[in-house]
Parts: structure tokens; C-alpha cells; sequence
């Protein structure tokens, strides 16, 4: 998809440089570089698995499938540029609670992108979706990650040692969680 035709997506949630958008097919040509970066695909998950075009269009077609999963894109208000994803899964419903991940584009590493877009799905899911709880998990190694938690206000709440394997050893897995009332009290609410 075109920067212009980026631009005239649906603007989901809107930030002041960036917007999010549901996840279009057109969506897949970026991820697929992505995933191919060694330097991207370690901070997604630890371990380098190149994948093909065949396969990157079939996993995300089993995406855009998913009912259970929140996928979003990250646009760049200005110029229309597709600069990450956000997603929500593992989602609990009953208990108001689920997993998030962010991606962005190393273009736009330490410009305060990810946190934009971040504190908008924040905002989503305790505002929009009730949500009581927020968690994540990041590999030891991913410092950007668990800087990008704590300062949002994600607490550390604990450690799954050598849960990862990662470039040839094992490495730990760290849990950060998010309360809602956490949330009311460092933000507020809209």
C-alpha cells in the first residue's frame, strides 16, 4: 500500500505523529522485512528464522482470520509511512485481561514512536475494552523492551529463568503487568 493510500486509512486511534490502523494484507510486504532483519527478529522474540514470501502470506492470512487477536498497524501521520504494529492476543475476556506486543521500524527507534503508540493502545484497552490487567514478556537481552515497560509504568513482576534460547544459550524471560488502576493513576482517564 502507497504512503498517500496509508493516509486515508481508518484512523483507529490517533496520536499527535502517529495513527493506528487494523491490519491490511497490503501490510504483509513491511512485516516480511522485518522478519527477515537478524537485528528485528532477535528483539521479537530471540531467534533469527528467515521466512519466505509463500510463508509470510500464509501466516498472515491466518492473522487477519483470527477473531481473537487485535492486529494493528502503526502509520506515520505525515508522510503516510507503515513504521510498526501493535497487537493484542491471548486475550481473556472473562477476566478482562490479555498480552500486548509492539514492532516498529528500526528507522524509528528513540524517537518516542513506540511510546506514542503504546500509550494509545493503553489507552484502548483500559478505556475502550475495560480491561483490568495488561502483560507482556520480554527476553532479558531486549533492553529497548523492557525500558519501553517501565517507563510506561509497567511493573517487573517476575522471571522465567533460562525460558528463551537465543543465539546458542539460554536466557531469561521477563513478566510485566500492568493493573488498571495502575493505569487511572499515572494517566487518568479520557
Amino acid at each position: 500500500m502507497s504512503s498517500e493510500q496509508n493516509l486515508q486509512r481508518p484512523r483507529f486511534l490517533e496520536g499527535d505523529r502517529v495513527f493506528i490502523t487494523p491490519v491490511a494484507i497490503e501490510d504483509m510486504e513491511k512485516n516480511l522485512a522485518w522478519d527477515n532483519d537478524p537485528e528485528m527478529s532477535f528483539l521479537d522474540g530471540g531467534s533469527h528464522r528467515p521466512k519466505t514470501r509463500e510463508v509470510a502470506e500464509a501466516e498472515f492470512k491466518k492473522v487477519l482470520e483470527d477473531r481473537e487477536l487485535h492486529f494493528f498497524t502503526v502509520i506515520h501521520k505525515d508522510d503516510g509511512e507503515q513504521i510498526g504494529n501493535l497487537v493484542l492476543y491471548n486475550i481473556h475476556e472473562y477476566e478482562r485481561w490479555g498480552h500486548w506486543g509492539i514492532k516498529l521500524d528500526k528507522k524509528y527507534w528513540r524517537q518516542g514512536y513506540g511510546t506514542e503508540a503504546a500509550l494509545l493502545l493503553l489507552r484502548y484497552v483500559f478505556e475502550g475494552l475495560g480491561f483490568n490487567r495488561l502483560k507482556s514478556d520480554t527476553h532479558i537481552r531486549n533492553e529497548a523492551s523492557w525500558r519501553l515497560q517501565e517507563s510506561l509504568g509497567f511493573v517487573r513482576e517476575g522471571v522465567m529463568r533460562q525460558d528463551k534460547y537465543i543465539q546458542g544459550e539460554y536466557v531469561d524471560d521477563v513478566l510485566y503487568g500492568m493493573l488498571r488502576d495502575e493505569y487511572v493513576e499515572r494517566y487518568g482517564e479520557a
